[in-house]
């Protein structure tokens, strides 16, 4: 009997209806784990793979792996969230609300009510400081765990998908079981191979989309194994931390905060004092610069209240306001 325990139909279900609220194969090499497939040159082209998805062993053999990713991190690029994927303090999610801090102080310091959306977006400096915090903000990534039937010898490789796409996929799946219950898509060893298509539609990234192959006439993930040899490779399918996702440390991230202060618009998160008429020690992007010399003593701007200004910051939804420009 099988000791690998795929995932039920229950469980994607839950985690759908969450997003709604080879001969001689070897394991890849860390530095070819990304599948990818290239975009035809001519407008209206086509390419396609047939792969097939294989359980995680490091994933409780789920073969998709949810990830948080703060991306374009100055020279830095993609940063794993330790907040999101860990559960630790994490320099840039105190980044991003620190920005959404500034961008309503200066509402307040403005007269713009903070409830009102629409007004804080007609303010060129507050809507620039909008923006950078939800480049900043981590966002999801998906890693579909599999293996490119036309290049099989190449062994387990990893698909990076975003959110949206990883429900249609979850739909396809559960849809199936649904329809074929003794039928599991990611069984490894009688499941269903998958179709994935790349159009290019004249956009830079073209369109990807993806079909499940015939449930009714289901096969191994390799073919030519034993089922013994099958459940050891998938056994030994490397884990996605310390691969293509390098995790990096709270402190190792605060320091990447600090190098990156003054330059990727970046702002000191230091706070100068508890009074509400002081600033912060610098303010680096040019947004945060307006904030800096709108809340300035020197100017003619009437001063608020710590309580006043506290009340106006607590009444903000920043995952709301972050989604909705």
């Amino acid at each position: 009997m099988s000791k690998i325990k795929l995932p039920s139909l229950a469980s994607f279900q839950d985690r759908l209806k969450s997003l709604k609220e080879k001969n001689n194969l070897k394991q890849s090499s860390y530095t070819n784990l990304n599948f990818r497939l290239n975009k035809p040159e001519e407008n209206g082209g086509i390419a396609t793979a047939k792969v097939r998805f294989l359980p995680n062993p490091h994933n409780g053999f789920d073969p998709f792996v949810e990830t948080w990713q703060h991306y374009s991190i100055g020279s830095f690029g993609t940063i794993p969230c330790a907040k999101q994927n860990f559960g630790e303090s994490c320099a840039l999610c105190d980044q991003v609300k620190e920005i959404y801090d500034y961008s309503n102080s200066l509402a307040v310091s403005l007269g713009i009510n903070p409830k009102e959306y629409n007004d804080m977006t007609a303010n060129a400096e507050i809507k620039g400081l909008f923006k950078k915090a939800r480049d900043l903000k981590a966002k999801k990534r998906i890693y579909v765990t599999l293996i490119d039937r036309s290049h099989e010898q190449e062994g387990v490789k990893f698909w990076g998908i975003n959110e949206k796409f990883f429900d249609g996929l979850l739909r396809e799946i559960t849809d199936t079981i649904s329809e074929y219950p003794d039928k599991n898509p990611i069984d490894h060893l009688s499941g269903i191979d998958v179709k994935v298509t790349l159009t290019n539609n004249g956009s830079e990234y073209g369109t990807t989309s993806f079909s499940l192959l015939s449930a009714a006439n289901p096969t191994k993930a390799l073919p030519n194994k034993t089922d013994e040899e099958i459940e050891a490779f998938i056994n030994g399918i490397v884990n996605i931390w310390g691969t293509i996702c390098q995790k990096k440390s709270s402190e190792e991230i605060a320091n990447i905060v600090e190098q990156l202060i003054g330059t990727d618009g970046l702002i000191d998160t230091s706070r100068a004092s508890n009074n509400a008429s002081q600033t912060p020690a610098r303010a680096i992007s040019p947004a945060a610069q307006a904030f800096v010399k709108a809340t300035s003593p020197k100017q003619n701007v009437a001063q608020t209240t710590t309580v006043a200004v506290d009340e106006a910051l607590n009444s903000i939804d920043i995952d709301q306001m972050s989604e909705e420009i």
